[in-house]
């Protein structure tokens, strides 16, 4: 996704969605994948308590527990810009209705924080664009390389 304008930290660059800083009161790897997931992809609103109990994400953990998607740790990428250390994650939803069902939901969500998004093929690494946050290109090549 390309991230707005008026942001104050890699303004108009691409970035990976969902991504987080670690906050609390969730200091669950996993649950702030699905704190995100629900925030950036589905514009629920942020810091909510309940954000279990969100369509998308009861949908996402049902999902996860039946196997028609995967929630991975492809490694961890140290940004020498920021001296911070990110952990890269990669979820894969091999639901092929997935999208259909969810497309309208999605771009109405891309208004919030971001101005574009793209939806590249796991297959087609030369659409990617090379205007990348460094992590978000580390993001992308662990993901690609576990996967194949």
């Amino acid at each position: 996704a390309q991230r707005a304008a008026n942001l104050a930290v890699g303004a108009g660059l691409h970035h990976v969605l969902p991504a987080f800083v670690m906050q609390p009161p969730v200091w669950s790897v996993q649950h702030q994948v699905f704190r995100e997931y629900g925030e950036e992809l589905f514009a629920m609103p942020e810091f909510d308590a309940d954000y279990l109990d969100f369509p998308p994400i009861i949908e996402l953990r049902t999902m996860l527990d039946d196997g028609r998607a995967d929630l991975n740790l492809t490694g961890v990428a140290f940004n020498l810009l920021t001296l911070r250390a990110e952990i890269c994650m990669r979820l894969v939803i091999h639901d092929p209705t997935w999208f259909t069902r969810n497309q309208h939901t999605l771009a109405a969500a891309s208004q919030t924080e971001r101005q574009n998004t793209l939806y590249i093929p796991l297959n087609d690494l030369p659409q990617i664009p090379t205007d990348l946050t460094p992590q978000g290109a580390a993001a992308i090549w662990l993901g690609y390389k576990t996967m194949t």
